[in-house]
């Protein structure tokens, strides 16, 4: 999300801020937002929002342009897979030709 979404979402997650101290998963959002900086220090919140963006795009850039390094860890799974998946069907046409070479040598004996 670009920085004025986030402002947007913290702000609202602000005025809620008395029910999201009360349980856990509230007290983590808080936490991941950084909720506390951007009540008592706005200016360093928003330094360190752009800090992280800045971060993310040039970890984008040097994993090969991805949008986040998430899709390039989906992109390495999937690359993975197809090379699991290939190799499978290489293992079983080995076998298939194997079985088949026996029985030729079994039926010409």
């Amino acid at each position: 999300a670009d920085l004025a979404t986030k402002e947007v979402i913290t702000a609202e997650l602000g005025e809620a801020r008395d029910r999201l101290t009360s349980t856990p998963p509230g007290r983590s959002s808080m936490r991941v937002v950084s909720l506390d900086k951007y009540l008592h220090k706005k200016e360093d919140w928003v330094a360190a929002m752009k800090r992280h963006d800045k971060s993310k795009t040039v970890l984008a850039e040097i994993l090969g342009g991805k949008a986040s390094a998430g899709e390039g860890k989906k992109e390495a799974a999937k690359s993975k897979a197809a090379v699991v998946s290939e190799e499978s069907e290489s293992e079983s046409e080995s076998e298939s030709e194997s079985e088949s070479e026996s029985e030729s040598e079994s039926e010409s004996e």
